[in-house]
């Protein structure tokens, strides 16, 4: 029997979307985001701040054939057209162009890229911030927090979704293409004094903490090698040969047990795993750009908006999580702070959620594996 086309979309709606670990919606008129706008700076980072950047800058590999990240500007927003609420055209827009529409969340830039594609730039943006944390039996700890923004092209669908999901899309979709842009591709490093104590990459809408020394994820005298997964972009501690990642769209009770490890259950929707072959590293540029830079905090549609649900171009980068009381990097340096087999994790996140009891819970957690590592005492 013949399955009507129809029938086939409404399959990807109900089941391939929540699968493309991909946020795709835009809340950034959300409260609780304003407070957070309002705090950032107009500068770009300070020359020493710069040069903390360069000091830790992070090492990119990527799978043999993929395309790596790019010049934000030169070489996706150059290319393309701005589109304000009112519906004015803006062919080809420029950084001022772009900044000048940052608030405008019925905003839309629709890139095209350029043909024959011409030679592109690698490049992170780099960022700084600071924060004081309290943490139990230890105190007040003043982090320095060292941003490293990727951006790519395109974001597809994860290369380890089942076969039968990735029928489904096929179907109705370009599932290397699943929406323009991807710049929630995020390295935070964790410095306390001059000496790095944890990192944490984007994966997804979420963030996951890694100690330095823990689990072989990042060495205590290395720099911090990272792979971008094949098709997603999502980042992971590197491994030279194919690897099978635990990922999904969002962080909560429906996805927390795989994540952790305390199940090997795969059934549900939301639960595509990663690939990364980090193969070939990536020679990119370190550049900077203020915090309240449209990269960062653009509310509008940063790239086309497409007829399917989640298929839409992200808001700035700022918008990586939701609810926005995870945002500030000293809360997620906690909150997404797992390891593998770690079923607590997920105990406690079945409590409530990212709620306030969770959050002590998670923020306690921390402070023990911190104190346990050895890595404060030393610092």
């Amino acid at each position: 029997m013949r399955i009507p086309y129809r029938y086939w979309l409404v399959a990807a709606l109900l089941i391939v979307l929540p699968a493309a670990c991909d946020n795709g919606n835009n809340f950034t008129q959300e409260s609780g985001f304003a407070e957070i706008l309002a705090s950032l700076s107009d500068k770009p980072p300070a020359e020493t701040d710069r040069l903390l950047l360069f000091t830790h800058k992070p090492e990119l590999y990527i799978a043999p054939n993929a395309d790596g990240p790019l010049d934000f500007y030169a070489d996706y927003i150059a290319h393309g057209v701005l589109s304000d609420g009112s519906g004015r055209l803006i062919e080809n827009p420029n950084a001022s162009m772009l900044n000048a529409l940052k608030h405008d969340a019925k905003a839309v830039f629709k890139h095209r890229p350029a043909t024959p594609t011409p030679p592109i730039t690698p490049v992170a943006y780099g960022g700084v911030y600071r924060a004081t944390l309290s943490l139990p039996n230890i105190g007040d700890v003043p982090f320095t927090f060292l941003s490293y923004h990727f951006a790519f092209r395109r974001s597809g669908l994860p290369a380890g979704i089942s076969g039968w999901l990735r029928f489904i899309a096929q179907s109705v979709s370009d599932t290397e293409d699943w929406h323009q842009l991807d710049h929630y591709t995020a390295v935070f490093i964790a410095l306390v004094g001059d000496k790095p104590l944890a990192v944490m990459l984007q994966q997804h809408n979420y963030l996951r903490t890694y100690l330095i020394g823990e689990d072989d994820a990042f060495g205590i005298t290395e720099a911090v090698m990272i792979d971008a997964a094949i098709s997603s972009n999502e980042l992971y501690p590197h491994r030279s040969s194919l690897t099978k990642r635990r990922a999904a769209g969002f962080l909560g009770d429906s996805t927390v047990d795989y994540l952790v490890g305390k199940t090997d259950k795969t059934s549900g929707f939301s639960i595509a795993a990663d690939i990364t072959h980090g193969a070939r590293r990536v020679n990119y540029e370190l550049r900077f750009l203020p915090p309240n830079d449209a990269f960062y905090v653009f509310s509008g549609y940063l790239g086309e908006r497409r007829f399917l649900p989640g298929r839409d171009g992200p808001p700035g980068a700022i918008y990586r999580i939701y609810p926005h009381h995870l945002v500030p990097p000293e809360v997620s340096l906690y909150s997404f702070y797992w390891r593998d087999n770690d079923p607590e994790y997920a105990d406690i996140l079945h409590t409530d959620g990212f709620g306030k009891k969770s959050l002590e819970k998670l923020k306690m957690r921390f402070a023990l594996a911190l104190k346990a590592s050895g890595l404060w005492e030393d610092s």
